[in-house]
């Protein structure tokens, strides 16, 4: 177990001293494979981004130090698609099946998690039940972007999960 952890260690320094530039071998696939640390990591060391219009393909990572994780990520992988920006008016919508739906605002601001400049995606003007949900996004390569989704839950906000999105000149 303690060569697991010093592994997956190792593996997370080696990505992180890599410049943004060079780390061209990140890809959604291997972001699935990694632990919430190694994810935690590469958010920490991302960099702000200026959202321009367009279709961004998503991936969840629910809870990926648990068992089944991947079944988790692949059972809302049948339902949410992704984001679509839309820059100019400051908004994004989920890609849920065929449809664009559940509206956030998009603005720069502070992440929750360090304190340093994130894109949000901010859902408190949306419906009721998704009010209580904030993303924030870095850039971790070049069209490859990582997520935080967060709960407005008193007294501290609640991470409840990691996302990945990149560049799709596709539409779902």
């Amino acid at each position: 177990m303690k060569t697991l952890k010093f592994i997956a260690t190792l593996q997370t320094i080696l990505v992180i001293a890599l410049p943004l530039n060079a780390q061209n071998n990140l890809t959604i696939s291997t972001l699935s494979k990694m632990n919430s640390s190694q994810l935690e990591d590469l958010y920490r060391n991302g960099k702000i981004f200026e959202p321009t219009d367009g279709y961004l393909k998503g991936k969840a990572f629910p809870k990926p130090d648990k068992l089944g994780h991947q079944l988790r990520s692949e059972a809302i992988g049948m339902i949410w698609k992704g984001k679509n920006i839309y820059a100019k008016d400051a908004i994004m919508l989920n890609q849920v099946g065929k449809k664009q739906i559940v509206a956030a605002s998009i603005s720069k601001e502070e992440s929750w998690l360090d304190g340093k400049p994130s894109v949000i995606f901010d859902y408190a003007t949306g419906p009721k039940w998704a009010q209580k949900a904030r993303d924030e996004v870095r850039e971790i390569s070049p069209g490859l972007y990582l997520g935080i989704m967060y709960y407005r839950d008193c007294p501290c906000p609640k991470m409840a999960m990691f996302f990945a999105l990149e560049n799709c000149p596709c539409k779902p």
